[in-house]
């Protein structure tokens, strides 16, 4: 981590110096940077960069540049990792609005952005918004044909946990087996995120048999 914050950062010194403080590399980097110090944790380093991409982004290639709402999304998710869910939620509808406009309804980055917000709206108790968002989301990486893609497992798994907490676990059950399969192959069945995924897959069934049993 500290050799690739290292190297973003001269890079981000070296494109200041040769193309200008408003250049889109500099806001590429400037992202790229703010990135490593998110995954750090440091929101405080982190936001201002991110903040300082958009609006070179923004003034240099407009509003309704792709990259501008890739970088939406970013701070979208650290906002929402800081727990300004209204914040976020902001950016997350702006960048959704981009990516539909320039990239068209079915590309990667808006279900990237999708699922998102999904979230988000689940924190204000929004099932009804957020559902189609990850149905959305879902149909569109299934489009891609990748099976091992890991943000699809994840809409997988936060759909099927929306359709728990609705009690429909007969939808709900499915989901969380799909998600599972994806995540013991891509990142093995001893991996953090492969046991939450199992772990929700057996409260579901742990539930379920003592339904059946009333």
């Amino acid at each position: 981590m500290a050799i690739a914050y290292g190297g973003t950062y001269r890079s981000l010194e070296i494109d200041e110096k040769e193309l200008g403080p408003d250049n889109p590399n500099v806001a590429a980097s400037l992202d790229n940077l703010a990135g490593l110090l998110q995954v750090k944790g440091d929101y405080t380093g982190a936001e201002p960069l991110y903040r300082r991409s958009i609006t070179i982004t923004e003034k240099a290639l407009g509003p309704d540049n792709p990259n501008l709402g890739k970088t939406l999304n970013n701070l979208a998710t650290l906002l929402k990792e800081k727990g300004d869910y209204v914040g976020a939620e902001s950016l997350c509808r702006r960048a959704l609005s981009i990516a539909e406009k320039a990239l068209g309804p079915n590309h990667p980055e808006v279900a990237r952005s999708l699922n998102i917000l999904a979230p988000l709206l689940i924190h204000k108790g929004d099932y009804v918004e957020a559902e189609p968002l990850y149905r959305r989301s879902i149909a569109i990486m299934e489009e891609a044909q990748d099976p091992h893609n890991l943000d699809l497992a994840t809409a997988l798994n936060n759909l099927a946990f929306l359709l728990k907490v609705k009690g429909d676990y007969v939808g709900a059950e499915p989901l969380f087996r799909r998600a599972l399969v994806i995540d013991e192959e891509a990142l093995g069945r001893d991996h953090p995120t492969t046991k939450k995924v199992r772990a929700n897959l057996d409260v579901l069934i742990e539930v379920e048999n003592k339904k059946e049993k009333r």
